[in-house]
């Protein structure tokens, strides 16, 4: 393998190779020099194991070949290299003595390599379009859907987002257990129904950091086991997460008991003041729904806060307690100056909704 390619090139491929590559020292890339017609390239694929990520730089081949190198390593050597003409060139025939050597100027670094793995997720086969949305709506819905993902592999189906194509609308679900988020978007984007799958959270976070296009497709691959994002010069392949996700429906109340509607800022700054005598672990927070307020109490070892915000309330009055994050991690996705939190008794999951959104959060169950 040799190629002759530009630091530019070079630089704006391997960019988005570190979002698979990230710290670790043990991962690799995978590195093709391949000839075209016309212009050839080199294609670079790395993996950690969630995700394989594809990219592409123009590059004149002197030889085709492939081989795979430290990950880390390399993504270095590209990004601290400060001459513009770089040459990659494979040197050395056995396992042992192969070496991918980087020249630029007057220098060159040799790093170790070998012949390529593929233990990429390689999407082979037919592919079939699944849905295709616009970028800054796809990045506005996991910015707000992600956050809510299960962090822990005690239930690995709920480390990824429920996404269901149906009915001319694409509905994306993620839940930890304690919390839920639920984004339904416009219909107009999308070009296949019927689709229900789990994409892990991580894969979509990537895809909407790198994306840059007007437009992201989605494509089902190996029969459907695998989810590709495709854009010119970059490729992004995940496995779907296999299991049985929870169906929102299931736990989203149909009725309410009381509904409170407040200035959100203000409760936001309550709720932060509240953490600092909450325990460290809950953070748990009381609220009192009364006619014309809401009281937060919270109380601990460290101290006790008591305030009150104003609140227009219809309904029961009730006391109920939660984790004063879940709270400020549903009121900082929201637009509008007020927010409207309904309940149905103490115990019960309670929601908020703004426009395409909807979030839901379990109270705690507090003695006292």
């Amino acid at each position: 393998m040799k190629a002759f390619a530009t630091k530019t090139e070079l630089a704006a491929a391997v960019a988005a190779l570190e979002k698979a590559v990230g710290g670790s020292t043990d991962s690799t890339i995978t590195i093709e020099a391949q000839k075209a017609d016309g212009e050839g390239g080199l294609y670079f694929t790395a993996s950690n194991g969630e995700i394989s990520i594809k990219t592409f730089a123009k590059a004149d081949i002197g030889k085709s070949g492939a081989l795979d190198t430290s990950g880390k390593a390399f993504i270095d050597s590209i990004k601290k290299i400060t001459d513009e003409e770089i040459t990659l060139e494979q040197q050395g025939e056995g396992e042992k003595d192969k070496r991918l050597a980087i020249t630029y100027g007057a220098g060159q670094i040799k790093l170790p390599a070998m012949a390529p793995l593929m233990k990429h997720p390689i999407a082979s086969g037919k592919s079939e379009t699944v849905f295709t949305i616009n970028t800054e709506t796809f990045k506005s819905l996991v910015k707000r859907v992600c956050a809510f993902s299960a962090k822990d592999d005690s239930r690995p189906i709920l480390k990824g987002i429920n996404i269901q194509v149906k009915d001319g609308q694409l509905v994306a679900v993620g839940l930890d257990g304690y919390r839920l988020a639920r984004i339904t978007t416009d219909a107009r984007w999308y070009s296949h129904s019927g689709t229900d799958i789990v994409v892990p959270s991580s894969a979509l976070r990537a895809i909407a950091q790198l994306a840059d296009a007007g437009t992201i497709t989605f494509l089902s691959c190996n029969d459907g086991r695998l989810i590709r994002v495709e854009s010119e010069e970059m490729s992004i392949t995940t496995q779907l997460l296999a299991g049985q996700f929870i169906k929102a429906e299931n736990i989203i109340p149909k009725s309410f008991t009381t509904e409170t509607t407040f200035k959100r800022e203000a409760l936001m700054q309550a709720l932060e003041r509240s953490t600092i005598v909450s325990d460290n672990l809950n953070r748990i927070a009381r609220l009192s729904i009364r006619d014309h307020e809401v009281r937060i109490k919270s109380e601990s070892d460290a101290g006790l806060l008591e305030e009150v915000i104003e609140a227009r309330t219809s309904g029961k009055e009730m006391e109920i307690s939660f984790n004063a994050g879940y709270i400020m991690e549903i009121m900082k996705n929201f637009r509008e100056e007020e927010a409207t939190i309904k309940f149905n008794g103490p115990i019960n999951p309670a929601i908020a909704e703004e426009g395409d959104a909807l979030y839901l959060a379990l109270p705690l169950r507090v003695g006292g």
